[in-house]
């Protein structure tokens, strides 16, 4: 299986803040329930887009962690005011 990479553009210190703050309440609610073979495998890139703007690329190792993660953001983001 391939691992699968997520890149957002992040526009300031607040949305990387935002981004790595619900990474690690979405690991945390994962700890508190799963077996340790079983949590999220997941590695943080730091980079630059094209136009010099910075980026957060988050490599998942299987697809499904990836889907739950994109999930989560959509109403973690957005509860945070996140677009």
């Amino acid at each position: 299986m391939s691992d699968i990479a997520v890149t957002f553009g992040v526009q300031s210190p607040e949305e990387d803040a935002r981004l790595v703050d619900a990474l690690d309440v979405f690991i945390g609610n994962h700890l508190s329930v799963a077996a340790n073979d079983d949590l999220p495998g997941v590695l943080i890139r730091t980079g630059l887009d094209a136009a010099g703007n910075k980026t957060r690329q988050l490599i998942f190792e299987n697809g499904q962690w990836a889907e739950d993660f994109m999930s989560f953001w959509s109403t973690y983001g957005a509860v945070l005011g996140a677009n």
